[in-house]
Protein backbone atom coordinates (compact mmCIF):
# COMPACT_ATOMS: atom_id res chain seq x y z
CA UNK A 1 0.00 0.00 0.00
CA UNK A 2 3.16 2.65 0.86
CA UNK A 3 4.10 1.77 -2.59
CA UNK A 4 1.27 2.73 -4.13
CA UNK A 5 0.40 5.61 -2.23
CA UNK A 6 0.55 8.93 -4.11
CA UNK A 7 1.38 10.61 -1.00
CA UNK A 8 3.88 8.37 0.62
CA UNK A 9 7.85 8.86 -0.10
CA UNK A 10 9.33 7.77 3.17
CA UNK A 11 10.12 4.42 3.20
CA UNK A 12 13.39 4.40 5.90
CA UNK A 13 10.72 3.58 8.69
CA UNK A 14 8.86 0.68 6.68
CA UNK A 15 12.62 -0.90 6.25
CA UNK A 16 12.86 -0.39 10.04
CA UNK A 17 10.11 -3.34 11.05
CA UNK A 18 10.90 -6.31 11.84
CA UNK A 19 8.14 -8.09 9.65
CA UNK A 20 9.69 -6.38 6.83
CA UNK A 21 13.04 -7.56 7.65
CA UNK A 22 11.97 -10.83 7.77
CA UNK A 23 10.36 -11.04 4.60
CA UNK A 24 13.96 -11.48 3.01
CA UNK A 25 14.74 -14.70 1.50
CA UNK A 26 10.84 -15.83 1.47
CA UNK A 27 8.58 -15.49 -1.17
CA UNK A 28 7.40 -11.81 -1.06
CA UNK A 29 11.01 -10.56 -0.37
CA UNK A 30 10.89 -9.07 -3.81
CA UNK A 31 9.05 -6.25 -2.22
CA UNK A 32 12.85 -5.51 -0.10
CA UNK A 33 14.04 -5.22 -3.60
CA UNK A 34 11.37 -2.31 -4.73
CA UNK A 35 11.47 -0.74 -1.19
CA UNK A 36 15.34 -0.69 -1.26
CA UNK A 37 15.40 1.24 -4.54
CA UNK A 38 12.29 3.80 -3.60
CA UNK A 39 14.11 4.37 -0.65
CA UNK A 40 17.88 4.91 -1.85
CA UNK A 41 16.51 7.28 -4.82
CA UNK A 42 17.85 4.58 -7.16
CA UNK A 43 16.18 4.27 -10.87
CA UNK A 44 18.87 1.63 -11.37
CA UNK A 45 18.11 -0.39 -8.52
CA UNK A 46 14.01 0.25 -9.45
CA UNK A 47 14.38 -1.21 -12.84
CA UNK A 48 16.88 -4.29 -11.63
CA UNK A 49 13.80 -4.63 -9.42
CA UNK A 50 11.01 -4.89 -11.68
CA UNK A 51 12.91 -7.01 -14.27
CA UNK A 52 14.11 -9.66 -11.80
CA UNK A 53 10.69 -9.72 -10.08
CA UNK A 54 8.55 -8.98 -12.87
CA UNK A 55 6.79 -12.81 -12.24
CA UNK A 56 5.93 -11.39 -8.95
CA UNK A 57 4.54 -7.98 -10.01
CA UNK A 58 2.70 -9.01 -12.59
CA UNK A 59 0.61 -11.46 -10.04
CA UNK A 60 -0.28 -8.06 -7.94
CA UNK A 61 -2.78 -6.54 -9.65
CA UNK A 62 -2.65 -3.55 -8.25
CA UNK A 63 1.42 -3.26 -8.52
CA UNK A 64 1.02 -4.74 -12.04
CA UNK A 65 -1.28 -1.50 -13.43
CA UNK A 66 0.57 0.83 -11.80
CA UNK A 67 4.25 0.58 -12.80
CA UNK A 68 4.17 3.38 -15.25
CA UNK A 69 2.97 5.63 -11.78
CA UNK A 70 5.28 3.22 -9.80
CA UNK A 71 8.35 4.78 -12.27
CA UNK A 72 6.79 8.07 -12.17
CA UNK A 73 7.34 8.33 -8.14
CA UNK A 74 10.66 6.80 -8.78
CA UNK A 75 11.98 9.12 -10.51
CA UNK A 76 10.38 12.15 -8.33
CA UNK A 77 12.82 10.21 -5.77
CA UNK A 78 15.53 10.35 -7.49
CA UNK A 79 15.37 13.67 -8.74
CA UNK A 80 15.24 14.52 -4.39
CA UNK A 81 18.37 12.03 -4.20
CA UNK A 82 20.27 14.49 -6.23
CA UNK A 83 19.14 17.52 -5.22
CA UNK A 84 20.27 16.42 -1.30
CA UNK A 85 23.77 15.17 -2.53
Amino acid sequence: AALLSEEEYNFGELLDYEVVKASAGSPQGWILDLLNAFNEGRLDLFDEAITKHAAAIQGSKELASSVDSLRRKMALLALMELAFQ
